[in-house]
Order: structure tokens, then C-alpha cells, then sequence
């Protein structure tokens, strides 16, 4: 959109129509952007909104993990390892990686079943949810 439509009035009409969390406000504002250029408003209407607007969007994360916050966590444990040589931190890395993986296998060695506890107790509260009885 950036390239065929430019200006400041485009970005501002496409952004409040992104960001809306309401499917009747994110409508509304398609109407308006309508008004401001039919020609742009079809050209965005061809692309589903559950790609770019946040009305649409499931609110559900797809993962336990949130790759913000882990690349935090990965960046705050690298700071005692960024001010070395480049081989020396990649050594720092790797010894760090490996101190994780064995505490996380410890959990998993501590599971009776083929799931861990958390993944355990999530299935079992899909399973309540899903079924009828």
C-alpha cells in the first residue's frame, strides 16, 4: 500500500483501521476510509483481515513461548558473554544452552507420562472444554 498510496492521510486511515479491537469500530473505519479513496479501500478489501488487523485477530496465543520475551532473556544472559572475543562468547553461548537443556530435561525426567505437568493440565481442561458432557 505504501508504494501505490502515499501520504500521511493513507497511513493514518489504514493504521486506525489496523489497530481497532472491535469489529464494529474496525467497520466503521473501513467506511471511512472508503469515503476517503474507494479505489484504496477495494485494494485493502482484497486482503482477508485476519492478516493485518488486530479486530480480527483470535487473541489467543498460538505458543506458550513469546518470542519477545524470550529473546529478552536470551539477550539479558548474553551481557556477561557480549564484552569477549567473538569465540569466546559463542563458547559462552553454547555453555549456557547446554546448563538449559539439562534443566529442562530434569523436568521432563521427572514426568510420569509422555506429557509434561503443564502440558498435562492443558490437555486435560481442552478435554473438559470440548466435550459435551
Amino acid at each position: 500500500m505504501k508504494l501505490q498510496w502515499r501520504g500521511e492521510e493513507f497511513r493514518d486511515h489504514l493504521w486506525r483501521c489496523a489497530t481497532y479491537t472491535t469489529i464494529r469500530h474496525f467497520e466503521r473505519s473501513m467506511d471511512e476510509f472508503k469515503d476517503f479513496s474507494a479505489e484504496a479501500h477495494e485494494w485493502l478489501s482484497k486482503i482477508p483481515p485476519v492478516h493485518w488487523a488486530r479486530s480480527h485477530f483470535s487473541g489467543r496465543a498460538h505458543s506458550d513461548c513469546l518470542l519477545n520475551n524470550l529473546c529478552e532473556v536470551f539477550n539479558s544472559k548474553l551481557e556477561h558473554g557480549r564484552d569477549k572475543p567473538t569465540i569466546t562468547c559463542l563458547d559462552y553461548i553454547r555453555v549456557y544452552l547446554m546448563k538449559r537443556h539439562c534443566i529442562v530435561q530434569k523436568e521432563i525426567d521427572k514426568c510420569k507420562s509422555t506429557l509434561t505437568t503443564t502440558a498435562n493440565t492443558y490437555s486435560i481442561n481442552n478435554k473438559k472444554r470440548i466435550s459435551p458432557i
